[in-house]
């Protein structure tokens, strides 16, 4: 069965704190794990490591 791809828009926001991505406040990152997240996030992960790869 197929699934549905997620709408472009998702890939404009932080899933972690669901605020769009700018390029002065929040740049996003890309992680080695694929996933990407806005620098604000990353500086406020206390394992430094990926939320959803846990």
């Amino acid at each position: 069965m197929p699934i549905q791809a997620p709408q472009w828009t998702e890939f404009l926001s932080c899933p972690v704190c669901c605020n769009e991505f700018a390029a002065n406040l929040r740049p996003p990152i890309s992680l080695g794990c694929g996933h990407t997240i806005c620098r604000t996030c990353l500086a406020t992960l206390h394992r430094k490591q990926c939320p959803f790869d846990q």
